[in-house]
């Protein structure tokens, strides 16, 4: 009688632990090994040509606070600023036909009676860019004269032996 009463106290116990509960969630994971995959760029390089030696002046546009999402010039923010004269300097490439405006000097103002438009004049020199290549030695090595490298920089040394031929390192810290 006592084994009947274990087999009926089991059984029942496993119906209980059967019954399927509703998740609200629930997550698994195993680690996964992806491939990896690496890619070099070469550098590019090209030439710059000045469409104008004279400074050019462009508009002034429009913009309209609205569209940067400000409900008035009085609620803008720089960052709202900066982007309507991103915005301008793109208009005056287009209107040079240019490539981008170097030196761009730009002039806002809002009228009195109209805090929801602000315009922006635009002045510097048209360039477009041709002769695209890739890097040379020598083109790593004028970068590197124009744009001196910081403490925090890793230069990349462009002459891997010395005159005994021994290897100089790759990367140097600076």
């Amino acid at each position: 009688m006592l084994a009947v009463a274990t087999v009926l106290c089991s059984a029942g116990h496993s119906a209980i632990a059967q019954k399927k509960e509703v998740k609200a969630w629930e997550e698994s994971s195993a680690r996964k090994i992806e491939p990896e995959i690496r890619m070099f760029v070469t550098p590019q390089i090209c030439d710059m040509k000045m469409l104008s030696s004279t400074r050019e002046v462009y508009g002034p546009y429009a913009m309209d606070v609205r569209l940067f999402y400000a409900k008035s010039f009085g609620e803008m923010t720089n960052s709202q600023l900066e982007n309507m004269q991103k915005n301008a300097a793109y208009l005056a490439t287009k209107e040079s036909d240019a490539d981008a405006i170097i030196e761009p000097v730009f002039h806002s103002w809002v009228n009195e009676n109209d805090d929801k438009t602000v315009y922006i004049e635009i002045s510097g020199y048209p360039v477009s860019y041709y002769n695209f290549r890739p890097a040379t030695k020598d083109d790593i090595d004028m970068i590197g004269v124009v744009y001196p490298t910081t403490n925090s920089s890793i230069m990349v040394n462009s002459q891997p032996t010395n005159t005994s031929g021994n290897k100089q390192p790759q990367t140097t810290a600076k």
